[in-house]
């Protein structure tokens, strides 16, 4: 449920009275997403997940969002509060990529995920450290456990990528992220976990999400120079992912 005392915010949110009608939209493993009516008026309220073992920057979020807004990869957003624990954006009505997303789709998501890796924000960014990472997500689990004894010893052996090609990455630019609207634009969500990275994670880890039979046609789609290190990708992705999903079904 959205508190009183944030719905009482309304009139900040460009609504000209009252919230007509709130729905519930889920999905989201991090955040609570409501879409609110008021006079044909539709937007997007997202209240944010603060825990700080999520390992979310909001404020570099907040940064890259509104970036990407005017770059016009992401909706726009309407109004954020002070402490950045819910915002509003417009709601662009269309529907995420499919489990498995047509050819078209995916050599279009390669397109704009380059033009993410080409984006300047005027932010000061963290950079992405996957070791680091997953040695703070795999630290809130049980130290004793197998899972995580196994999984630290393969964390231990990735392969580090180019540090000089770290570029800004959506690092979550699952199928659920992407959206395409009635005019057949695709539009990129959720940055929460967006940094300075090697550009192979992106790709990497949209590929992961991919049916067998759709994996190595995305391969070509990516960027030539980018394929020599894919499997050193694939692999950071992986390992990020089990350490998070393992820190998060025990805390």
């Amino acid at each position: 449920m959205i508190p009183e005392q944030i719905l009482a915010e309304w009139h900040q949110w460009g609504l000209a009275s009252p919230p007509d009608s709130i729905l519930s939209i889920h999905g989201g493993l991090t955040n609570q997403n409501y879409l609110i009516r008021s006079e044909g008026t539709e937007v997007l309220l997202r209240l944010n997940n603060t825990a700080t073992s999520l390992g979310i920057y909001r404020d570099e979020e907040l940064a890259i969002h509104q970036h990407m807004a005017k770059a016009g990869l992401t909706p726009a957003l309407r109004y954020h509060s002070s402490e950045l624990d819910y915002w509003v954006r417009d709601f662009i009505p269309g529907t995420p990529l499919a489990a498995a997303p047509s050819d078209d789709d995916l050599q279009a998501a390669t397109k704009v995920l380059s033009t993410v890796h080409a984006q300047r924000p005027r932010a000061n960014l963290h950079t992405l450290d996957v070791q680091a990472a997953c040695a703070q997500y795999l630290a809130q689990c049980d130290g004793y456990s197998e899972a995580v004894i196994r999984l630290k010893e393969e964390v231990s052996q990735l392969v580090p990528l180019p540090a000089d090609d770290a570029c800004l990455c959506h690092l979550d630019p699952l199928p659920a992220n992407w959206l395409r609207d009635s005019e057949g634009k695709l539009w990129l969500l959720d940055w929460e976990y967006a940094a300075l990275a090697h550009p192979s994670l992106d790709y990497a880890a949209l590929q992961l999400q991919l049916p067998e039979n759709k994996q190595a046609l995305f391969e070509s789609f990516i960027p030539e120079n980018l394929r020599a290190v894919m499997a050193d990708a694939r692999a950071q992705v992986r390992l990020l992912d089990l350490s998070w999903r393992l820190a998060h079904a025990t805390g």
